[in-house]
């Protein structure tokens, strides 16, 4: 049995889970620098609109959701099991698809007047999100590949043979 498979999905894995960790570190900043900019400054609004905080809030839920998803995926497929494969698809298309729908919507709000509230929760979501770096690199897309074609090699008796199935309830 051709080992590479086992190899390139336990580093797609690690790889998750370091992609977790810095996105915790980046998110905990994030909510650090806004946190002391609001208690220093505590009869500003929020610059990004009258609803910026909350969407502010919001952006980080959604990440931090993510990096508990990324987390768990990660887990999944360093460990091979097959419930890591539709995971990884379900969440790494969600990302791709995520970055194009973002992408039109700052291109609309730039491109054409829009109300505020529409310009304020666009760049509402936190900075320096580690979502933003994994797509510059292309993450997402090659590891999507990668684990796709690592999991089809694998094949199902491999799988069978080695209990890498997803526990029965």
């Amino acid at each position: 049995m051709k080992t590479w498979p086992k190899r390139v999905l336990r580093a797609i894995g690690t790889i998750n889970l370091a992609w977790a960790l810095l996105g915790a570190v980046s998110l905990g900043g994030d909510i650090y620098i806004r946190a002391r900019y609001f208690a220093s400054h505590p009869g500003l609004a929020d610059p990004r609109g009258p609803h910026g905080g909350q969407l502010f809030w919001l952006g980080v839920a959604l990440e931090a959701a993510y990096l508990l998803l990324l987390t768990l995926v990660g887990l999944w497929v360093a460990r091979l099991q097959r419930r890591g494969l539709w995971s990884t698809n379900a969440l790494f298309s969600f990302q791709i698809v995520r970055y194009f729908v973002l992408g039109w919507a700052w291109y609309s709000v730039v491109s054409q007047p829009y109300p505020p509230h529409l310009a304020s929760a666009i760049v509402s979501v936190p900075v320096g999100s580690v979502m933003e770096i994994e797509f510059l690199i292309g993450y997402p897309f090659i590891a999507l590949i990668a684990t796709n074609i690592a999991y089809s090699r694998l094949g199902d008796r491999a799988v069978a043979q080695e209990g890498l199935t997803s526990p029965q309830p």
